[in-house]
């Protein structure tokens, strides 16, 4: 087995025990009979439990980002509607992922816990300043100067926190209200268009 494919084992298999156990009822026994692989492999990619909790978020993230950024550069986000495609897309992915998410959250909300993993998951996605306004502005998102700060408050507040609430509570949503998940996403994607977005073309 080659390194790469043996630490994707490793991930997906977390993936699967976290989201059942949380963070603190996980133990690394049944990650490594899910992976398929001995405890010594787990270790040696991964320090500690927590280094791998963190690992599994943060190869998350990046995929994500790089999705993101892909989609991004086939759609012209400074004409009005073309963000529909844009969300659709990302919306189908955080759905298959849907497991890292409440993961994530449940651990940030968990009483005495520390918000900091879902503050670093912002700071990846967002990822260094100067890289962050220069794509935003090559890509027609950004149309105005603003500060980092303020870039960080808009994204995770009105764009960020929406998507997970979204990804978390749809199924939820659509059984109460009694309407079709393509309806959600199509008027939570208008939602979207007329506030985060429009915001950021000023």
């Amino acid at each position: 087995m080659s390194d790469n494919k043996a630490r994707e084992r490793i991930l997906k298999a977390a993936k699967e025990i976290f989201s059942e156990k949380g963070f603190d009822g996980a133990r690394m026994d049944p990650i490594a009979q899910t992976a398929g692989v001995n405890k010594a492999l787990i270790y040696y990619y991964f320090k500690s439990k927590r280094e791998l909790f963190d690992g599994l978020i943060e190869d998350f993230m990046v995929k994500t980002r790089d999705i993101i950024l892909r989609v991004f550069k086939d759609i012209d986000l400074s004409q009005e509607g073309d963000t529909h495609s844009l969300f659709d897309q990302v919306f189908h992915y955080l759905e298959e992922h849907e497991a890292v998410i409440r993961m994530v959250m449940l651990e940030s909300l968990k009483k005495g816990s520390s918000s900091d993993t879902l503050f670093q998951i912002v700071d990846m996605y967002l990822g260094s300043e100067e890289e962050l306004l220069e794509t935003a502005k090559s890509l027609g998102i950004l149309q105005r100067e603003i500060s980092m700060d303020q870039m960080r408050v808009t994204e995770f507040f009105t764009l960020f926190g929406p998507i997970i609430m979204l990804i978390l509570l749809q199924d939820d949503w659509v059984e109460y209200y009694k309407m079709n998940k393509e309806d959600l996403h199509r008027q939570f994607s208008t939602a979207l268009e007329q506030t985060h977005v429009r915001h950021h073309r000023g």
